[in-house]
């Protein structure tokens, strides 16, 4: 969740219960143009006819008002197509450019923090340093072509035991270095693998522009504030250091995973990111001793916004900071003129602005929440509020439900977008939200009286930063208590499918409260949802993936694949997770297993062996000619290393091996990769042409594009029903194996991920080659059962 009671503050508390005034209202403009604009960069400025083109017709009504809403629905699109076909064209000629294989990216970037060694929770992750950084020019180097970057992108840089160069540890924030390497990018940010570096002072001389010496001026000083707080508050626990930095500035440096991933299952982090509570408690920290004093309104809100000028510049441009710092210039120019500005109004008009000064950002998530959750505050936390007063019979203090209200209607806004990113949801998110609101703005104020008192004298700041580090201790023991209660981690339908579900029963108990005393509404509403029971609950119920020919299983980032026909059953690849293994080997009813193939020795292939266990141990194995540490992990099988050609039977199920060929060959085409050992031991793959009666699949665990060439170049590829992707849709793929298999049907284990893992070019690709794509992030568990009308897909979420 991305907004809180403050936010409310920051967009404007007269925004409560406003009447509307009479005008031209802006909400259904941004309705409309904000998600065309984000269309439109996706997929290019034509979408915004849907705008234009209706707002043209609508011009010859008669009604005045309804014509001025089509001529500024007209402008907008005609104002936004520029921007927005600029940006649709430098993310697809980017695109375009990075999907080449094996192309070099080189960058030019600032590094934001100090590399550090990434925590590996992946035994296949080998990273040695990683750091963001933000580009100190427009382009970047794509093999021997320039490309744009987004306005509001960042890069991040891994550095591995096979980069050249310096140490990256020596480096320090702040510290501009050229850096080249493999790279790919998901939505604004830009992952570079890094192969070599070197520090540079170009971009520190006559190179570097004006705007670019006024943004290293601002990254600097910037960099020196949270410093400053750092060093002044060390005395505190890391945890508490770190969150008085967030909480303040908006920079969780330093705040260790467990304790972020508490607070992310909780639903705090919005409270460490710098959003419109943060806009709300500068502009209460600068006027109100104003007030106090005597000041007039004109000057406090000139002071006020010249407090937010200089708080925005020392955070920098997180996109729900814009969006609240771009929101409070109407709401204080009505302030300073003494007139109320309507504040879903500047919203919307934010948005709009946003749509046409930086297209790119508007789609970005944090803004998107933002947004939402704002948009809720104000318009939705009255309402609830009166409900909530209502239902109580009065019990309930109008300030205790509004307290109820605004967190409730801002996690209802941000739920169906959060379930994109993860597919689950907890109960206490609210509770906890209204716990923390209590000792975070004290704690925040508190804070920001630290940073100037520090910029004067650091000593004599430590006991403020003593009392802000009580208030986020005690953050931390709401976000531990929260994410350790049951019904913390409810899991939801992934995808698409589990937003837009999600959002269909908050609307209905929202309808439910709003037209409760309607008995027809009612009866209506419980009939819908006494159906949602049913089908949901069944669904929830029933773990069997019932009759099946193939399984995909859901284990994160790896791979596990269940194939079977008659009694005889086959595991490729077990993922990195036992648990979530034999989870998977129990929805689907699996007795015993036959035989397991390990593609090869990667911890996302092979981490799940020990769930191998009693009626589930393989009789037998393959491992792949490279592979020397799984035999030991299976005791009781026989494990055998297999080459092509190679075909063995198990019952009516044919294993047909048609990769690697030889150890040799897999070393040599890995190393024509460019990525030595990793690359050897993805290009030892086993794959497999699997056959039973009726149906073919094409297996290819974690092949490269060379080996992928090779296989193609064999001849032993055959057309297939459906294909296992490669390399879980990195894309790193060679686009004429697939169009050899003819698959109709593309799977891709996939989980969360750094990598950018499924690669948008693997997905167009697969897609214009007309297979039907399912991945495991966002269907879950797959079940695929052939029948005589083809392929029954069942996802078991």
């Amino acid at each position: 969740m991305n907004a809180s009671p403050c936010d409310a503050l920051g967009a404007g508390v007269g925004g409560f219960g406003e009447k509307p005034v009479r005008g031209l209202s802006l909400i259904p403009h941004a309705v409309v143009v904000w998600p065309a604009t984000i269309a439109g960069v996706a997929f290019g400025p034509v979408v915004l006819l849907a705008v234009i083109l209706p707002g043209l017709l609508m011009l010859m009504v008669r009604d005045r008002r309804v014509r001025a809403h089509a001529l500024l629905a007209v402008a907008l699109g005609a104002a936004i197509a520029g921007p927005v076909g600029r940006a649709h064209a430098a993310e697809l000629s980017l695109d375009e450019a990075l999907s080449i294989r094996n192309v070099v990216t080189e960058v030019q970037v600032a590094l934001g923090e100090q590399p550090s060694e990434p925590r590996k929770t992946r035994a296949w992750d080998t990273a040695r340093a990683r750091a963001s950084a933000r580009p100190v020019t427009p382009t970047i180097s794509v093999g021997a072509g320039k490309q744009e970057l987004p306005g509001n992108g960042r890069i991040v840089l891994t550095w591995s035991e096979k980069t050249r160069g310096e140490n990256p540890f020596s480096l320090a924030r702040g510290e501009i270095l050229t850096a080249r390497g493999y790279a790919e990018r998901d939505g604004s940010t830009l992952f570079l693998d890094v192969t070599e570096w070197e520090r540079s002072k170009v971009a520190n001389e006559k190179n570097e522009g004006f705007a670019s010496r006024i943004g290293r001026f601002l990254e600097d000083w910037r960099n020196a504030r949270k410093d400053l707080v750092r060093e002044t508050s060390a005395f505190l626990p890391l945890n508490e250091s770190a969150l008085v930095v967030g909480m303040t500035l908006g920079d969780v440096t330093g705040l260790d995973k467990d304790t972020k991933d508490a607070m992310a299952t909780s639903g705090l982090t919005h409270l460490v990111a710098a959003s419109g509570a943060n806009i709300a408690l500068t502009y209460a920290f600068v006027t109100l001793p104003l007030l106090a004093f005597g000041v007039r309104r004109k000057a406090r809100v000139v002071a006020g916004a010249v407090g937010i000028v200089v708080y925005v510049a020392a955070v920098g441009s997180e996109p729900s900071l814009l969006r609240a710092a771009l929101m409070a210039v109407p709401l204080m120019i009505g302030r300073y003129w003494g007139f109320r500005t309507p504040a879903v109004n500047a919203l919307a008009l934010t948005v709009l602005t946003w749509c046409l000064l930086d297209p790119s950002l508007v789609g970005e998530v944090g803004f998107v929440l933002s947004v939402g959750a704002t948009w809720a505050i104000l318009a939705l936390s009255v309402p609830l509020a009166d409900v909530l007063q209502q239902v109580s019979g009065g019990r309930i203090s109008r300030n205790l439900a509004l307290v109820l209200a605004v967190p409730t209607v801002a996690q209802a806004a941000c739920t169906p977008v959060l379930l994109l990113l993860a597919p689950e949801t907890s109960v206490w998110a609210v509770p906890a939200n209204i716990a923390a609101e209590i000792v975070v703005a004290p704690a925040t104020v508190v804070g920001f009286a630290g940073i100037l008192v520090a910029h004067v004298w650091p000593p004599l700041a430590m006991p403020f930063f003593a009392v802000s580090g009580a208030g986020a201790h005690i953050l931390v023991l709401i976000a531990q208590v929260g994410s350790s209660l049951p019904g913390a981690h409810i899991a939801l339908p992934v995808g698409a499918t589990g937003a837009l579900t999600v959002a269909g029963v908050i609307v209905l108990v929202g309808l439910t409260l709003w037209l409760r005393k309607r008995r027809e509404v009612r009866l209506a509403i419980a009939f819908v949802a006494i159906v949602l029971l049913v089908v949901g609950g069944s669904r929830l119920v029933s773990h069997d993936a019932g009759d099946w020919d193939v399984v995909m299983c859901d284990v994160g980032q790896g791979d596990a694949m269940l194939v079977r026909a008659g009694e005889h059953t086959v595991l490729i690849d077990t993922g990195p997770d036992p648990a979530k293994l034999a989870s998977c080997l129990d929805r689907a009813s699996v007795e015993s297993i036959d035989l397991l193939v390990v593609t090869h020795p990667h911890a996302d292939h092979d981490g799940g062996i020990p769930a191998l266990e009693g009626q589930w141990a393989p009789k037998s194995a393959w491992v792949c000619p490279l592979d020397t540490s799984t035999e030991p992990k299976l005791p009781r099988a026989e494990v055998e290393a297999v080459l092509a050609p190679r075909t063995e039977t198990l019952g009516a199920l044919s294993l047909e091996v048609v990769w690697p060929r030889s150890a040799e060959e897999a070393r040599v085409v890995g190393a024509g990769e460019g990525g030595g050992e990793e690359s050897a031991l993805n290009d030892c793959s086993i794959s497999m042409l699997v056959k039973a009666p009726g149906w073919s699949v094409l297996t290819l665990g974690d092949l490269e594009p060379n080996a992928q060439a090779s296989l193609v170049r064999s001849g032993v590829v055959e057309p297939v029903e459906f294909v296992k992707v490669a390399h879980h849709g990195s894309r790193r793929q060679a686009p004429e194996l697939y169009e050899r298999s003819r698959a109709s049907l593309a799977v891709i284990g996939v989980g969360e991920n750094a990598f950018g893992h499924p690669h948008p070019r693997t997905l167009t690709m697969l897609e214009r080659q007309g297979a039907v794509v399912k991945r495991t992030d966002a269907d879950g568990m797959l079940a695929f059962d052939r029948t005589p009308e083809g392929w029954r897909v069942v996802p078991l979420p």
